[in-house]
């Protein structure tokens, strides 16, 4: 039977000591911690509220002390009037900042200023105690009775403080208070989650709407460059290219072929000004040359380089020679009209080239998917830092703390759905 009874009591010492368990929703948390902590806290208020009636009762007795103290006669009236000139002026200056300072003295029921106050009433005591304690020690020699009372009743409310700070303490507050931060601290961060994911779902919806205008201006120029006007201007800056490589080309020949004769020319240039503007630029002189009056002047050079030996030099002479043979009057005139061909073509097909609008189209989607590529790659980049964010925003590590504080300060064992 004593077996029995021993295995009850432990039982019963097991069960008292396990922790009731209680499971929650996240989003009625606060309604049930606060009707949970409500009597502790009530309680604490309470107790607060009484030492500060306490406190309100030891000022009035300290500012009845200081009428005492004032209105006080001397024991023994027979002293110099030095002395009594000492002890009033004392008297005065410890009175008047008793009393400012007791007028100064303020008090809470909140808990979450108590240790504040206490922190001012301490500041403001050691004040005190510097600025009167001259005037403390001439009034002991006088009223010490009276100055000893005010001291002790001062002291009294110093005590007072103290002991809100200890119920404070003492109290199961500090854990509440804990568990509204924590839980302040939860909600900030979700919602600042909540915000971000909402920013990063908005930036994904804009990030696939230009992508969308990226693949249409893609579309779009591929029917672009699938079209006939497209292709009509592919050809024309073809043909232009080729002409102008023809021009050039030409140019270059025409060109080396007069070097031979320059030297010869030059000759002629002080005195004729066709043959200046030959040496100056042939193929704009050829062009000008409508009569052809250089052939003249090459049939006047050649005479007078076979019969003047002394005109050119052998090496000279033979390059002469060699242009001459080449820049007959037929060769000229058909390089003439070949120029003349191909620059007229050449001015055809820069105002074909004008008049199509498919390059400027092209140009245009072209700037436009350049313009959407950097875009989305811009976009890309910033949302990956979004992601990034929102990642490293740990909201399950403040959960369970969270959950922990909220054990602590319920003294049960707190789960959330």
């Amino acid at each position: 039977m004593r077996g029995y009874n021993m295995l009850e009591f432990i039982r019963r010492l097991i069960r008292k000591n396990e922790k009731q368990v209680v499971t929650i929703k996240l989003g009625d948390v606060r309604e049930w911690f606060d009707k949970e902590t409500l009597p502790e806290t009530e309680e604490l208020r309470a107790q607060l509220k009484e030492i500060v009636a306490e406190v309100q009762r030891l000022c009035e007795k300290a500012n009845e002390l200081l009428l005492l103290l004032e209105n006080a006669k001397l024991k023994n009236p027979d002293i110099p009037q030095r002395a009594k000139d000492v002890m009033e002026g004392n008297r005065k200056t410890y009175i008047k900042r008793y009393r400012e300072f007791l007028s100064h003295i303020k008090t809470t029921c909140d808990p979450d200023e108590v240790e504040e106050r206490l922190n001012d009433f301490l500041r403001m005591l050691r004040e005190l105690e510097e600025s009167t304690g001259r005037s403390y020690f001439v009034l002991q020699e006088f009223f010490s009775h009276e100055s000893k009372q005010v001291a002790m009743t001062i002291k009294s409310i110093e005590s007072c403080f103290r002991k809100q700070k200890e119920a404070v303490d003492k109290s199961n507050y500090n854990a509440i208070k804990e568990v509204h931060e924590v839980m302040k601290r939860y909600n900030d961060t979700a919602i600042a989650k909540q915000k971000l994911r909402a920013t990063i779902t908005r930036a994904l919806d804009e990030q696939k709407a230009v992508s969308l205008q990226h693949q249409e201006a893609l579309q779009k120029l591929a029917e672009l460059k699938k079209s006939p006007d497209f292709a009509k201007y592919s050809d024309s800056v073809s043909k232009k290219e080729a002409l102008e490589r023809s021009l050039i080309e030409g140019r270059k020949q025409l060109t080396e072929l007069f070097l031979g004769i320059e030297p010869a020319l030059r000759k002629q240039a002080n005195i004729d000004k066709t043959a200046n503007r030959y040496i100056e630029n042939p193929y704009e002189a050829l062009c000008n040359d409508t009569d052809l009056k250089i052939v003249g002047i090459l049939d006047e050079l050649k005479s007078q380089v076979e019969s003047n030996t002394e005109m050119l030099n052998e090496k000279r002479k033979e390059r002469f020679m060699n242009s001459y043979g080449r820049l007959t009057r037929d060769y000229l005139e058909s390089f003439c009209r070949k120029a003349v061909k191909n620059e007229l073509e050449l001015r055809n097909l820069n105002d074909e080239i004008t008049r199509n609008t498919s390059m400027q189209d092209y140009n245009e989607l072209d700037y436009r998917i350049k313009h959407l590529e950097k875009k989305i790659e811009a976009m890309e980049s910033d949302i990956s830092e979004l992601k990034k964010t929102e990642e490293s925003i740990s909201i399950n590590e403040i959960r369970e703390r969270l959950r922990s504080a909220l054990s602590d300060a319920t003294k049960k064992e707190v789960h959330f759905i």
